[in-house]
């Protein structure tokens, strides 16, 4: 096992997390939590090892039923960033099978801790600080999350990897806000569920807890919450999912937010017929952050977008609203391909964008057949791929990830865009109904849980055998994912006579080359 994965013994099984964002204090703005995990623990073991960058960490110790009540084991920290060891000086016990179903009458371990960090202002990660400025002048801040790929960690403590999914339970202490707003469209608080409830804080005043329901089973990385000021547009679609726009007062949320939301609300019940698998939470927020690295991030049922990419007025131009729709739609296939199923590993990051760059069209193409998208597919997307795969910095669409730190690197067009046309093509070579059928059965097979490309094309394998397509997907595939570059394919003309084609120098013969003709000439100029 690679010393920078977490072991696999002990698994998460619910989170129930308390966040007060001190956004307004002196000297720095900061955070304060506190939290539980509930634990699946498969293996005798002294020690839990679990992710936490940039985060002082208190009061940390573990609780087990016991006759007498629940007994409570301090724990001793090793901290080795981003990987924290919690020592105990007994062993816990094993309440998992080794396939990590719960063994009956096996206590529950909860692992408690409190935790504190400062928002973060230099970059665009974590729990993080942004600003914006009012008509009159005033600046505001919003609380934001970004946790993609591997930030998470930033803003509490977790196993924070793909592969750990959990259930999590949010609350936010927030400011109070002013009594008489209409909560349809003034929000202080946003998270990944509904609001739960909120009540006034027992024991400071002026504050407000607010919390939300209880999640599906996810990945660390795909929770989220923002607090702040925001305005909202609220739909729904024709299957009662309730669907919002929001963004900070500076917006006219009326005008501005109005195409995000049509295309919203007409895209996720596509994409519910598409999959045969209804949208598996009762809303679905859009919002539009001031400061925002990404052009946006799929958080289960809180997506953020950078403002740009979302906001437009009804009079903007038709590359505007194609970039928009197709912007909103990308986003909402995740909530199938990436959220209810997620790739195992960072090695099959590109399951996730490479199909939804190909599913983005689909729905654009089916919320404005009008406009003829995959028109532009091949200009767009697929010489943005071929473009970077010339260069001999390339990597193959798939690439074995081992550091945590190279996971930035393949967010790129090999991951999206050479990804998204080679499911293209795939679902051209199967017919696109065999394609779909072989979708469904892979999702159906691993919901709420992890998979590879290996679990895509035997789903599709199976699909393409029962229509008598005969492909086998693995081998067929697997030059396309594995190596760099792509095929090159010469034609010629068999009535005339041809050269045979000479290969081209790469780059570093071309350098060589270069450098060797260079060094001639100054010594030429010497002698």
């Amino acid at each position: 096992m690679d010393s920078l994965r977490l072991p696999s013994s002990i698994k998460p099984v619910h989170y129930d997390i308390s966040i007060t964002p001190e956004m307004d204090a002196q000297p720095e703005p900061f955070f304060a939590g506190t939290e539980c995990i509930s634990l699946r623990i498969s293996e005798p073991t002294k020690t839990i090892v679990l992710h936490a960058l940039e985060l002082e960490l208190t009061n940390v110790h573990v609780t087990i039923p016991a006759p007498d009540g629940p007994l409570s084991i301090a724990a001793t920290l090793t901290l080795d960033k981003p990987i924290v060891t919690l020592t105990f000086p007994d062993e816990l016990p094993v309440n998992g099978t080794a396939d990590m179903k719960p063994i009956a009458g096996a206590p529950d371990v909860l692992l408690h801790l409190d935790f504190r960090g400062e928002f973060r202002t230099s970059e665009l990660c974590g729990f993080y600080r942004s600003t914006y400025s009012l008509p009159d002048g005033t600046v505001k801040s919003l609380g934001v999350t970004q946790f993609e790929p591997t930030d998470a960690r930033r803003a509490f403590p977790c196993f924070d990897e793909p592969s750990f999914k959990a259930t999590f339970t949010l609350s936010l202490v927030v400011p109070a806000w002013p009594s008489g707003e209409d909560p349809q469209r003034i929000v202080h608080a946003v998270s990944n569920m509904p609001v739960q409830s909120t009540d006034t804080h027992p024991t400071t005043p002026g504050k407000t807890i607010v919390r939300f329901g209880r999640t599906p089973i996810m990945s660390t990385y795909l929770l989220a919450w923002v607090c702040g000021d925001l305005v909202r547009l609220e739909g729904q679609t024709e299957s009662g999912t309730v669907v919002s726009v929001m963004a900070t007062p500076k917006w006219d949320i009326e005008k501005q937010a109005h195409f995000a939301l049509d295309v919203a609300t007409k895209c996720i019940p596509f994409f519910e017929k598409l999959f045969d698998i209804r949208y598996p939470l009762p809303k679905m927020d859009l919002l539009a952050i001031p400061d925002f690295s990404a052009g946006a991030m799929e958080n289960f049922g809180a997506v953020t977008y950078r403002e740009t990419r979302l906001l437009i007025d009804e009079d903007s131009s038709a590359a505007i609203k194609q970039a928009t729709c197709r912007t909103v739609c990308h986003e909402i296939s995740h909530m199938w391909f990436g959220n209810l199923v997620t790739m195992e590993w960072w090695t099959y990051l590109w399951l996730n964008e490479g199909f939804a760059r190909w599913a983005e069209y689909l729905a654009t193409d089916y919320v404005y057949p009008e406009w003829h998208v995959w028109d532009s597919f091949v200009s767009d997307v697929s010489e943005a791929a071929l473009a970077l795969d010339s260069l001999e910095s390339s990597h193959a669409i798939e690439v074995p990830v081992k550091n945590p730190a190279e996971i930035n690197e393949i967010f790129d067009n090999i991951s999206y865009s050479k990804g998204g046309s080679v499911i293209r093509m795939l679902a051209s070579t199967m017919g696109h109904d065999v394609f779909v059928e072989g979708v469904r059965e892979y999702l159906k097979a691993h919901l709420y849980s992890n998979a590879t490309s290996e679990n895509l094309w035997v789903a599709l394998s199976a699909a393409a055998q029962r229509h008598n397509v005969s492909l086998n997907v693995s081998e067929f595939m697997a030059p396309w994912i594995r190596q760099m570059g792509c095929p090159l394919l010469t034609v010629y003309d068999a009535d005339r006579p041809q050269k045979q084609p000479q290969p081209q120098p790469s780059e570093a013969q071309q350098a060589a080359a270069a450098s060797t003709q260079e060094s001639t000439n100054t010594t030429s100029t010497a002698t």
